[in-house]
């Protein structure tokens, strides 16, 4: 499942709020002759009660923000196209009016409701406007393919965008509207546009009850306080897409088994290469080209719990397992011992994650920089009918779950996944010794990889260490490596020994320092595979990173390195 809660985002989490622009869709009736047999009643009727529900609560921003009062009113426009008024040209044209009205600092929300169709399994699915027609041959004319959707959001250049898209099956369209609004190539320097994507994986029901589509009915009773999750008059945008998460698959009591799941996908990023607009006088100069000779400085986040609240257990090993592989990679792989080099979190709370994401967010990498994240402590997981939803990572002050129903104290696997993919950094590999951690390629789109080792996996290429490293480092790189699947915990290990799969992937670092001039993924996934339990690994945010995109380790002993003085843990 993809659940992707962005870290800061809507009116009340915006420190200065711009506009907001609010596009609703909903068709309950096709003509006769377009081919297309519908049998929706509610779907007017949610296109246009979400809106007039959506505004109410921006409008009303001490509900979701204590700092609200400070700010200024925020101005909302509401465009409603129901039944003949949601042609192709009307959807368009209402884009295009809102692309040229909407600024930098704004915010977007488009809502569909209505019919979907899709020519494959994950390919080419099309929102069905009023207009549209089936022709004799299959395609349709006059519908809205995801694609030109991505475009059209691209030419909104506010800076938050929401995408509800409440038609039968259209996490299908995903895939399409991740490539249109981050296509392969895009600069992970310029990721400054953020667009949530929000789509049932089910028919898209309804219910004569609350005269609403599912979705939708989660959706306003989640505004109308169910999202309240702590009873403090507060509703979030996270807890409100948490609350939906929840409330949807639990609302689908016709057929539990199959119940709609929301998959929730955020990109971050515009699709043009340029730099998003500045507030200065005078831009700032263009970087210098990179040299190709240059391969990079290596930086690191590593997180390792071993105290928690509750009834979560103590563990034996996260801290000591992250300093032990905090030495190795100073001692062998140059990594400079600093604060700047290698941020360092011991007994963490998820209020210290989120600081040194955004301190790494805001950090300008160079050219085939890498940097590796590890986190070594608890998982946990969610799940409905024998379905996993979605994985966790537990921290120092999280909940119960029994006390804790949102997962607010926890951070879900996709939410670390959005968060990491914005940080603008070439090379990125994460690295999660928790269990359930095989979740984590659920945020990925189920890209399964098997990784090509550049270094001796190819016995025709005799190509130079040199020549095969540079060839490494070409593509960017977005790399996850799990200590077990989905369905299993890992083990802790004995207290002192290291857990068995942070104890090898150290062991392996170590033991091939002085014999290798690079360890590539390939190399050292190999040297895992032996453990009780099998890692996982893949790629995630795959639309933008090819598929021969690498990450490696470079030994550098420490004396060949610039050394700084030790730092110590936070």
């Amino acid at each position: 499942m993809l659940l992707a809660v962005p870290p800061t985002c809507f009116a009340g989490a915006i420190k200065v709020p711009g506009d907001v622009y609010i596009l609703s869709v909903g068709i309950n009736q096709y003509p006769r002759q377009s081919g297309l047999d519908s049998h929706i009643m509610f779907a007017e009727a949610d296109a246009s009660a979400l809106p007039a529900a959506l505004e109410k609560w921006i409008k009303e921003p001490e509900a979701h923000d204590v700092a609200a009062k400070l700010l200024p009113t925020v101005r909302v426009y509401v465009t409603t196209l129901l039944g003949p008024k949601a042609t192709i040209d009307g959807i368009r044209s209402a884009m295009q009016q809102i692309a040229r009205s909407a600024r930098p600092g704004d915010v977007f929300i488009f809502n569909f409701d209505g019919m979907g169709v899709c020519e494959t399994t994950h390919a080419n699915y099309e929102f069905a406007a009023y207009d549209s027609v089936k022709t004799d041959d299959g395609s349709w004319q006059n519908a809205l393919r995801a694609r030109d959707l991505g475009a059209l959001l691209t030419q909104i250049p506010a800076t938050e965008q929401f995408v509800i898209l409440d038609t039968c099956g259209s996490h299908r369209a995903l895939d399409d509207l991740r490539v249109a609004l981050q296509p392969p190539g895009t600069d992970f320097k310029y990721l400054w546009k953020q667009v949530h994507l929000f789509a049932p994986d089910g028919a898209s029901r309804e219910t004569v009850e609350t005269k609403h589509g599912l979705l939708t009915a989660a959706f306003l009773d989640g505004l109308a306080g169910g999202a309240d999750v702590d009873h403090s008059g507060r509703i979030t945008w996270d807890r409100l897409v948490g609350y939906v998460t929840w409330k949807l698959p639990e609302s689908d009591k016709e057929d539990m088994a199959n119940a709609e799941r929301l998959y929730a996908l955020t990109i971050y990023g515009d699709a043009s290469p340029a730099k998003a607009p500045t507030r200065a006088l005078t831009p700032e100069a263009e970087d210098a080209a990179p040299d190709p000779n240059d391969i990079g400085q290596d930086y690191a986040l590593l997180v390792g719990t071993d105290h928690y609240s509750g009834d979560w257990p103590t563990l034996n090993n996260p801290i000591s397992d992250v300093k032990a592989l905090r030495e190795e990679l100073v001692r062998d792989y140059g990594f400079r011992n600093d604060d700047d080099h290698i941020i360092e979190i011991d007994e963490a709370g998820k209020s210290d994650i989120a600081p040194k994401i955004h301190q790494l967010m805001a950090k300008k990498f160079r050219a085939n920089d890498r940097l590796l994240v590890y986190f070594a402590g608890h998982g946990y997981r969610t799940y409905l009918g024998g379905k996993n939803l979605e994985g966790y990572v537990v921290f120092k002050g999280s909940k119960n779950p029994t006390d804790d129903d949102a997962t607010d104290s926890m951070m879900s696997f996709s939410d670390l996944s959005a968060q990491l993919n914005s940080i603008g950094v070439q090379h990125l590999l994460l690295v999660m010794d928790v269990c359930y951690g095989g979740l984590f390629d659920g945020t990925t789109d189920h890209v399964k990889t098997s990784f090509l080792s550049l270094l001796g996996g190819n016995e025709q290429d005799t190509a130079p260490a040199s020549e095969l490293m540079r060839r490494a480092l070409a593509a960017p790189s977005r790399i996850y490596i799990t200590s077990g699947d989905e369905n299993h915990q890992v083990s802790d290990g004995e207290k002192g020994q290291h857990s068995p799969f942070s104890g090898r992937f150290i062991s392996v670092l170590q033991a091939n320092a002085k014999s290798r001039p690079y360890l590539d993924m390939a190399f050292l996934l190999n040297g895992l595979r032996s453990l009780p339990r099998e890692p996982k690994a893949g790629y995630f945010y795959a639309a933008h990173v090819d598929q021969g995109a690498d990450y490696i380790f470079i030994p550098r002993p420490q004396s060949a390195t610039s050394s700084s003085s030790p730092a110590t843990g936070e």
